[in-house]
């Protein structure tokens, strides 16, 4: 029998998230450890009638690429990637990893390469996106590392994070539906704002979002979600601020960041 919380999470990321309809191509990319939620999502594609390709990572396997990849592999763009941002027309992954400092220690220049031949591929699935020509999402699956990031057991976190997905069991759907209505009436607010300022602990400022466009994220894009963005105007940032709460990015964990604004320019930087 699979986790009931896995069967309504695939409901709501296919239906709801993804909206996938019948004929339409969608790319599964995950790794193996996420594989009772990769079942029921795979079950859920097919039964709407979408022709589904699954591409599966090992634990291991983006550190292996970094020791051994030399320039040419680096500069290589898979040709299944190129085709999904080309001609898919939706994108689901799923994230769930063994061991978060995995990439600790790897060769920077490497990852900066390797980022740097999948920019233009990366910049028109986002670009297809904003336009409406594919449908993405990226969600986590609770696996142990991430348990261990927290300070918690496995089935502690596992209940933390199917909380966050499904915090209306009976009617998951519905649930993001309202969640993305009352954060549009957020949005009719702030559309009226031209200046936010943010005040905290070694923390002033200032941001002008006059004329700016503001995103209404509720679970489509990202899944959980729960929030409303935009960008600042690029030259009228100003004052200082710290992030108390640390982050992983590529094996290597930032703590404490401080950035200092001029003019929409970062002038000074600590972490």
């Amino acid at each position: 029998m699979p986790d009931a919380r896995h069967v309504k999470i695939a409901d709501v990321l296919i239906n709801y998230s993804i909206g996938l309809k019948s004929g339409q191509k969608l790319l599964i990319r995950a790794s193996t450890l996420a594989e009772p939620l990769i079942r029921e999502v795979y079950r859920q594609a097919l039964r709407v009638g979408g022709l589904v390709t699954l591409q599966l990572s090992v634990p291991g396997y983006d550190r292996i690429f970094l020791d051994e990849a030399g320039n040419e592999q680096l500069d290589w763009v898979q040709p299944l990637f190129k085709t999904v941002v080309e001609t898919y027309d939706a994108y689901l992954a799923i994230e769930a990893v063994e061991n978060t400092r995995e990439s600790t220690g790897s060769d920077l220049e490497k990852q900066a390469r390797s980022g740097r031949s999948m920019k233009p591929y990366r910049d028109k699935l986002i670009q297809r996106g904003a336009d409406g020509d594919l449908r993405w999402c990226v969600t986590l699956f609770p696996a142990p590392a991430h348990a261990q990031d927290a300070e918690m057991s496995v089935e502690a976190y596992e209940d933390f994070v199917y909380g966050a997905c499904l915090p209306d069991l009976d009617d998951p759907v519905g649930f993001w539906q309202r969640m993305e209505n009352r954060q549009s009436r957020l949005i009719e607010h702030l559309q009226k704002v031209s200046e936010i300022r943010v005040l905290a602990p070694e923390t002033d400022l200032t941001v002008h979002v006059a004329g700016r466009t503001w995103i209404n994220c509720a679970g489509r894009e990202n899944f959980p979600d729960g929030e409303v963005f935009t960008g600042p105007v690029e030259t009228a940032t100003q004052g200082t601020v710290r992030f108390t709460y640390p982050a992983v990015h590529r094996g290597n964990e930032v703590t404490d960041v401080k950035l200092t604004f001029d003019k929409g320019r970062v002038v000074d930087s600590s972490a």
